[in-house]
C-alpha cells in the first residue's frame, strides 16, 4: 500500500502512519489521547487484512519477515507500472476512436501477445460500458479466437459488438433492438 493513493482524478488517500509499528501507534495514542480503542473487526477473519496478519504469521516462521514482502510487492508494483505504461503506448499507437466506435488494425493487433491482446480488449470494453471492470479473461479470449478465424466475422461480448472487415476490427457498444 502507498503513503499517497489517488482514489479518482479528484481524490487523494493520504496515508501518513501506514509505515508506524501497531504498537507505535498504540503508545503514541495512550500518550496523547489518554487511551487506545481495540477495533473488533481486526479479529474477524471475514476480512481480507486478518487474513493477511495470519499469513504473516505463518511467513514469519519460515524466515520471511515483513520487509521482504514489502520489497515484493514494491517490485511488483514498479513492474506493473511499467507494464501499464508499455500498452498505454501500445494503445495510442493501434487504437483509433471516432466517436463511439473503436478501429484496429488487424495485422498490428495480431502481432501483440495474448496478455497485451486481453488488457488492450478490455481497456476498450471498459471505456465503451464506463465500468471498472472487462469481461472475464476467458471470454476475451473467445472474441479474439473468433474475430481471427475469417475475414468478416462478428461477435458480441460485454455488451460490445465486435466486427471484423478488410483488415480492420471494430468496437461499439451494442445497441439493443
Amino acid at each position: 500500500m502507498k503513503l499517497i493513493s489517488n482514489l479518482d482524478n479528484k481524490i487523494k488517500i493520504f496515508r501518513p502512519l501506514l509505515n508506524f509499528k501497531k504498537a507505535d501507534l498504540s503508545h503514541i495514542s495512550k500518550k496523547v489521547f489518554k487511551s487506545h480503542v481495540k477495533d473488533l473487526s481486526n479479529s474477524n477473519v471475514k476480512f481480507l487484512r486478518v487474513k493477511i496478519r495470519k499469513l504473516k504469521k505463518t511467513l514469519s516462521k519460515y524466515g520471511i519477515e515483513d520487509s521482504q514482502i514489502l520489497k515484493s510487492i514494491s517490485n511488483l508494483q514498479s513492474t506493473s507500472n511499467i507494464i501499464n505504461r508499455e500498452l498505454a503506448k501500445i494503445y495510442s499507437k493501434i487504437v483509433i476512436k471516432r466517436k463511439n466506435k473503436y478501429q484496429i488494425n488487424y495485422d498490428d493487433f495480431r502481432q501483440l501477445n495474448d496478455e497485451a491482446k486481453l488488457k488492450l480488449f478490455g481497456k476498450i470494453i471498459r471505456n465503451i460500458k464506463k465500468s471498472d471492470y472487462p469481461p472475464r479473461s476467458k471470454k476475451i479470449f473467445i472474441a479474439i479466437d473468433n474475430l481471427s478465424t475469417k475475414e468478416k466475422v462478428e461477435h458480441k461480448m460485454g455488451g460490445c459488438l465486435f466486427t471484423r472487415k478488410r483488415g480492420t476490427i471494430f468496437i461499439e457498444k451494442l445497441v439493443k433492438s
